[in-house]
């Protein structure tokens, strides 16, 4: 019996003594988790240091919820008031057909750069007048309307077609552009022919809100009418240019649709027949180049 209780001794030696540690430790040790454990006092360095972390990571949070606000803010506003187009009247226009003009003829190496002259500032006028829907525009002539596209007619190299793109984006409407000869060699394809009627007699839809002033469809501009050749589609021959101007005039808005042409009235009347010339008559406001301008190629 003595000799186990030697041995149990001498086996309690060998085990590891706390007495290194303090009363606080020891009521650490046996407090922490339990509600009796009581959180220690910090010393004024240790709650100097964490006060300026704190600081440190509360500005940055700070800032960092601004700039997130500041974010949703214009987030929302964006989606809610959609772009804001500027608004454009009649002068404003005419200084923003200048400046894409000399922009263009630089960009393409014109043989000489934009310029609104004697022989182009009335066409020029009259339309920064209709594409802004200035009421001037109806005092020029008692056919004009607001409610007819136009047909730009003067002499080969006069300007017209170029004209016609600078002002592609305008605050009355839009449009996109065509060359007469080019519709026609569609419906002479296999694949197209009379599907090319669906496609000219549509207005396009706009699917980008950053362009065309927010307009949801635009109009049709048909290049170079009177130059085209008839259309010959397995054997079906028609005036392709006649059949548009056909159904555009009696299906369409008549200011979704806009033309220009190096022949009179006379000469498209010879060309289309008096009913299409008529129906040209009532679609749009017909405007002249003066007979002497010249040719601004080389």
């Amino acid at each position: 019996m003595e000799n186990q209780t030697n041995e149990a001794a001498a086996r309690y030696a060998l085990r590891p003594s706390l007495n290194h540690l303090s009363e606080r430790e020891l009521e650490t040790l046996r407090t922490w988790n339990s509600s009796d454990y009581v959180l220690p006092e910090l010393t004024e360095e240790e709650e100097f240091a964490v006060r300026e972390v704190a600081i440190r990571l509360a500005l940055a949070k700070a800032r960092q919820d601004k700039g997130q606000a500041e974010y949703n803010a214009a987030y929302a506003k964006k989606v809610n008031q959609g772009p804001v187009f500027p608004t454009l009247d009649k002068y404003k226009f005419r200084e923003a057909v200048m400046t894409i003009g000399q922009a263009r003829s630089t960009d393409r190496s014109w043989p000489d750069p934009f310029s609104i002259d004697e022989e182009n500032k009335g066409v020029v006028n009259t339309l920064c007048m209709y594409f802004t829907g200035d009421m001037d525009f109806l005092k020029l002539r008692p056919d004009f309307s607001f409610s007819k596209g136009l047909l730009l007619i003067g002499p080969i190299g006069c300007g017209k077609t170029e004209l016609m793109k600078i002002c592609n984006e305008n605050p009355k409407l839009s449009f996109a552009q065509h060359d007469c000869q080019d519709i026609v060699d569609e419906y002479t394809t296999k694949e197209i022919g009379e599907d090319v009627f669906d496609k000219y007699c549509s207005s396009p839809i706009n699917k980008s809100n950053d362009k065309y002033f927010g307009q949801s469809h635009l109009g049709r501009f048909f290049d170079d009418l009177g130059s085209e050749s008839l259309g010959n589609h397995m054997g079906n021959i028609r005036n392709v240019m006649g059949e548009i101007i056909r159904i555009r005039h009696k299906e369409l808005p008549r200011h979704f649709t806009h033309f220009t042409s190096n022949l009179d009235m006379d000469a498209l009347k010879s060309f289309y027949g008096e009913r299409a010339a008529d129906r040209l008559k009532e679609m749009c406001n017909v405007i002249e180049y003066p007979s002497t301008a010249k040719s601004r190629r080389r």
